[in-house]
C-alpha cells in the first residue's frame, strides 16, 4: 500500500508481476482522505531570491509553529543550523517526534529521510523540502552519470519527495504548508517536468497552490520574499476560503484504477527473467525492442549498453559492435574493448553563436532558464562528487558558447577530465581535483595534467593551442611535483567569481537581449568579461611558490 505511488511499475520491476497482472488497483473511491496542503516555491515565482532569504523567513517561523525541514545530507543540514543541535539523527529521533507531538519545539532537521515518520497537526505545520533527494545506490549513481535525464531514476525521486511532503499531514483535518527550495529540485520539478509523476491528489493540490501564485504573480511578476510567505497565512492561520477550496479540489479527484506502468520497466524485468535461466539472446531481444522504442538518445544508448552485456554471454564480437554504436548515442557508456576513434572537438562557430544556441535549447520560459543555470552553478562547487562537478564545468562552458565536452570519459581515462575550445585554435584542458583537500597541489596531480597535455598535442597536432589548467583548493606546488609549462590554476575564489558572472551574464541575456542579436551577445559577454581570453586571464592564476 502506498499513498504517492504514481506509476505502478515497481510491481513489475522489483515484485515480478506481469503488467497484465496489475488491471485493477484497490483505490479509495476519492481523494479527499488526505489532509490540506499549500505548496510554496518561492525561487519558481521570483528566481532572485536566495536561500539565505528563506531561510531567514522559515527560522522566524519556526518561533510559532513546529517546523521540520528535510534535507538530502548533513553537511547541508548544517546551512540550517551550523551547531548541529537541531539535527535528527537516530539517537535522538524518538526523543524529538515525541516532543514535537506535545509542544512547541522550533525548527528540527531531517537528514535523508523521507518516509517512517509522522508529525500530525500541531507537531508540523511547516514542512520545507530543500534540496534532491540523494540517490539510493552507487549503480543509481553511475545511470545518472550517464543518462542525467534517466526517467526512472526521475520518478524515484519523485515519489520520494512526495513521500517527505506528507510527513506532515496524516489525516484529512490535518493541514500543512510545504516549501520547496533548491535550484536543482526547481530544475527537476519545472523544466524536467518532474511534478508529472506526483500522485494525483499531490499533483491537485500542486495545480491549485500554482493557481494561487498566479494570482500573486498578476499584480507582482517577481513577488518579494515578504509577498510570497504572506501566503502560508492561507495554511498556516486555516483560512476557511483555503481549506474549502482545497477540499473541493480534492473530492472532484477519482483515483486511477488502471496501471501505470513503463514499457521499458517491463522490457529490463523480462531481460532479467530471461537472463536468470541462461536464455540470452531472449534477454538481449528484449532490450533491442525497448532501444528501438526509445526516442532519447542517451537512453537508448544506455540500453544498448544493457542489450550489449546480454550479448557478451553469446557473441563476443557482436557485442564489441552494439557497445560501439551505444558510443555513438551516449559517449557516457562502456568503452568497447578496441577503443573509438576520438572525436576532435573543434572551434565550430563564434561564441555568440554558440551562447544563443544554448540558451535557445533549454527553455523558452525565463524564469525555468535562470533556475537552470543556477542548478548547474550550484553544482560547481568543491566537494568530493568529481562526476557532478565535470559535467557541471562542461555545461558551464556551454553556457557561454563554448564547445565542451568530457575527453576523460569519452576515452576511458586518457584525456583530461574537461576541454573547452575557447578561441581561434585555442583550448583549455582542465584537470578538475575538486574534491582535493590537501594543501598543496601533489606531484601526481601535475603528471596527470602534464599527461593530459601530452594528450592533446598528439591528438590535435600543429596549429592548436592549449592552456593546462588545474582546478584546486592551492596555489601552491609540493616540493615534489614538477610545474607544468604555462600551467593555470583556478582557486575556490576565483571559480566563485566566474560563477558570479556567469549568474549576472545569464540574468542580463534572458531579461534584457533578444538572443537573435548576437552583436548584444558578443558585447555582454565583454562587459561581464567571459570571453576567451577573459576566462584566462580574469579566473586564473599562476603558481604561487612551492611548499617547503
Amino acid at each position: 500500500m502506498s499513498a504517492t505511488l504514481a506509476d505502478d511499475s515497481i510491481f513489475v520491476s522489483a515484485l515480478g508481476l506481469k503488467k497484465d497482472d496489475v488491471t485493477n488497483i484497490i483505490t479509495p473511491d476519492k481523494a479527499n482522505d488526505i489532509g490540506d496542503r499549500l505548496i510554496l516555491f518561492p525561487q519558481h515565482l521570483n528566481s532572485n531570491i536566495t536561500d539565505d532569504e528563506i531561510k531567514e523567513k522559515i527560522v522566524l517561523l519556526s518561533e510559532r509553529y513546529n517546523v521540520l525541514i528535510i534535507v538530502p545530507s548533513r553537511e547541508r543540514g548544517k546551512f540550517w543550523d551550523d551547531t548541529e543541535k537541531n539535527i535528527i539523527d537516530k539517537e535522538n529521533i524518538e526523543k524529538i517526534v515525541k516532543e514535537l507531538k506535545q509542544r512547541h519545539v522550533g525548527l528540527v532537521i531531517l537528514v535523508n529521510r523521507y518516509d517512517g515518520i509522522d508529525l500530525p497537526d500541531d507537531a508540523c505545520r511547516l514542512l520545507v523540502i530543500d534540496g534532491l533527494p540523494p540517490l539510493r545506490s552507487e549503480y543509481d549513481k553511475y545511470v545518472q552519470s550517464i543518462n542525467p535525464g534517466s526517467t526512472l531514476l526521475l520518478r524515484e525521486q519523485m515519489q520520494r519527495i512526495e513521500q517527505g511532503m506528507g510527513r506532515g499531514v496524516r489525516s484529512n483535518s490535518d493541514s500543512c504548508c510545504i516549501v520547496l527550495m533548491g535550484s536543482k529540485l526547481a530544475d527537476v520539478l519545472l523544466r524536467n517536468k518532474g511534478s508529472l509523476f506526483f500522485s494525483k491528489a499531490t499533483m491537485e493540490q500542486y495545480q491549485l497552490s500554482k493557481e494561487l501564485c498566479d494570482l500573486l504573480m498578476q499584480e507582482n511578476s517577481t513577488p518579494s520574499i515578504d509577498e510570497i510567505f504572506a501566503l502560508a497565512n492561507f495554511s498556516l492561520n486555516r483560512q476557511i476560503e483555503w481549506i474549502q477550496k482545497s477540499r473541493e479540489r480534492l473530492s472532484n479527484i477519482v483515483y486511477e484504477t488502471v496501471s501505470s506502468i513503463s514499457d521499458t520497466t517491463v522490457a529490463l524485468r523480462l531481460a532479467f527473467e530471461f537472463a536468470c535461466c541462461c536464455q540470452w539472446k531472449n534477454a538481449a531481444g528484449e532490450i533491442s525492442n525497448a532501444a528501438n522504442n526509445e526516442l532519447d538518445e542517451k537512453n537508448c544508448g544506455y540500453l544498448m549498453q544493457i542489450k550489449a552485456e546480454y550479448t557478451n554471454f553469446y557473441d563476443k564480437i557482436k557485442a564489441q559492435q552494439i557497445l560501439l554504436s551505444a558510443r555513438k548515442l551516449n559517449g557516457g557508456v562502456l568503452m568497447p574493448m578496441e577503443g573509438i576513434q576520438y572525436d576532435k572537438l573543434l572551434n565550430s562557430k563564434e561564441q555568440a553563436k554558440g551562447v544563443k544556441e544554448y540558451f535557445v535549447n533549454v527553455s523558452d520560459n525565463p524564469n525555468e532558464c535562470i533556475i537552470h543555470i543556477n542548478s548547474v552553478l550550484d553544482m560547481l562547487a568543491f566537494s568530493p562528487d568529481a562526476n557532478e562537478f565535470e559535467r557541471a564545468l562542461m555545461e558551464a562552458g556551454e553556457i557561454l558558447g563554448f564547445d565542451s565536452s568530457r575527453p576523460d570519459k569519452a576515452t576511458s581515462g586518457k584525456g583530461p577530465d574537461n576541454l573547452w575550445a575557447i578561441e581561434d585554435n585555442k583550448y583549455l584542458v582542465i584537470e578538475c581535483k575538486s574534491g582535493a583537500i590537501c594543501e598543496t597541489i601533489s606531484k601526481d596531480y601535475c603528471n596527470q595534467l602534464g599527461g593530459s597535455e601530452r594528450w592533446f598535442k598528439a591528438e590535435y597536432g600543429n596549429g592548436y593551442q592549449c592552456v593546462p589548467v588545474i582546478i584546486h583548493p592551492s596555489s601552491v606546488l609540493d616540493s615534489l611535483a614538477t610545474q607544468v609549462q604555462g600551467m593555470k590554476i583556478i582557486t575556490p575564489e576565483l571559480l566563485d567569481k566566474m560563477k558570479k558572472r556567469i549568474k549576472s551574464f545569464s540574468a542580463e541575456l534572458i531579461q534584457n537581449v533578444d538572443l537573435q542579436d548576437e552583436d548584444k551577445i558578443n558585447a555582454l559577454l565583454a562587459l561581464y568579461k567571459l570571453r576567451g581570453r577573459d576566462i584566462v586571464n580574469e579566473y586564473m592564476t599562476d603558481i604561487n611558490g612551492f611548499s617547503s
